[in-house]
Order: C-alpha cells, then sequence, then structure tokens
C-alpha cells in the first residue's frame, strides 16, 4: 500500500486539495491511501470553515509515505511551519514524491526543496525576500501554472486541477492515460465552454 500524506494547515486552501484527494481515492484504487497531517490532534479549519481531524500530527507523522503533499493557504508563514522542514529534508533524500501548492510551494523554497529542480509558485520575488540565503534556484523558475521536475510539483494557487493532474503522474497513480482523460473531464466539464455556443449571448452561465 502507497501512503501519500497531504499536509494541511488551519486557513487551508480547500480548494487546492479536493481534486487531488478526490483523484488519487478515485483513480489510486486499492493501492494507494491518502492520509492528513497537521500539527497537532485539534481540527484543522480550511479558509471556507471545513473541519478536519488528521489521521496524524507532524510528531506521529509515519515514516514509510510514498509522497508528501503541501497544501497551500495562510498559515503557511507562521512559525511553527518550519518543524515539518526536517520531514520535507528526508522525504528529498530518499526521492519521494513532494508537492507543494500556492504559498506551500514558496514554503518548499524556504526549506530548500526547489534549488536543484525546475519549479513555480505564486510570486518568484515574493518567495526569494522569504527564503533568503536559502533560495539559490532564481535561474529554475518557471511562470507556469504547475511545473513537475524530478519528483517535486509545484504550482500556483489558481492550478488546483493542474496540480492534482501532475502530482498523480509523478505518484504514478494510474496510467497516464486514465490521469490525463481524467484531468481533461473536470478542466472541460459536461458542456461546451465559453465562446462555444454557451448560450452567453441570452444571458445563461
Amino acid at each position: 500500500m502507497n501512503t501519500v500524506l497531504m499536509v494541511l494547515k488551519n486557513c487551508y486552501a480547500d480548494w487546492e486539495a479536493a481534486y487531488l484527494a478526490a483523484g488519487i481515492q478515485e483513480l489510486g484504487g486499492e493501492g494507494f491511501q491518502l492520509k492528513t497531517v497537521s500539527w497537532s490532534s485539534d481540527p484543522v479549519v480550511s479558509m471556507g470553515g471545513f473541519h478536519v481531524c488528521a489521521d496524524y500530527s507532524i510528531d506521529s507523522c509515519p515514516k514509510d509515505f510514498t509522497g508528501i503533499i503541501l497544501i497551500g493557504g495562510t498559515g503557511w508563514r507562521e512559525e511553527d511551519a518550519g518543524k515539518i522542514k526536517p520531514i520535507l529534508q528526508e522525504a528529498e533524500n530518499d526521492a519521494k514524491v513532494i508537492g507543494g501548492i500556492c504559498d506551500a510551494a514558496a514554503f518548499l523554497g524556504t526549506a530548500g526543496i526547489l534549488n536543484t529542480v525546475f519549479h513555480t509558485c505564486n510570486d518568484r520575488e515574493d518567495m526569494k525576500a522569504w527564503a533568503g540565503a536559502v533560495y539559490s534556484a532564481e535561474e529554475k523558475f518557471i511562470p507556469r501554472q504547475c511545473v513537475r521536475d524530478r519528483g517535486i510539483v509545484t504550482a500556483n494557487g489558481t492550478a488546483a486541477l493542474e496540480f492534482a493532474r501532475d502530482v498523480m503522474l509523478e505518484l504514478q497513480i494510474s496510467d497516464e492515460s486514465t490521469i490525463l482523460k481524467w484531468y481533461q473531464f473536470h478542466k472541460k466539464g459536461f458542456y461546451a465552454q465559453e465562446g462555444e455556443n454557451s448560450g452567453n449571448d441570452k444571458g445563461i452561465s
């Protein structure tokens, strides 16, 4: 059984977690399980008001996992966020999949995780200022929705679907064609997109 850890801080961005969590459960079958991690046994509250009781605290986090995924939100700039850096650095040393989206992607920069891989985040200049001398890979920053390179997946906060797709590809949750079909279905929807006979001329959205 491959365990994927999803790390949530208070005020996490629930929409950034939703597609990935559902995709792992739907496409991973019996070979993958998703477990949540937070800083204590207290419920974690999302930006949208969802309460989650995490499976593990940082102190009880298992060492046997396939990937660790950081979900963005407003909590990554709090002082206690740094407690997870040793777990991330050990995961990097063991070549496990690491993901971060939105502010969590920039947080990976403050942990030195992005210095040898191509990556992205919400704002490169903000990440540089936040990470200081720890971040030394400005030339590897790519202004794209999501970037996947050698086991590290980063995305900005508007790229929840792209992030889910690339994390699942990196984890090899399923075969590539199945994952891409899943992505296209959720990205394009059931009906024609705007500008494609969508009905907007009749005031319908």
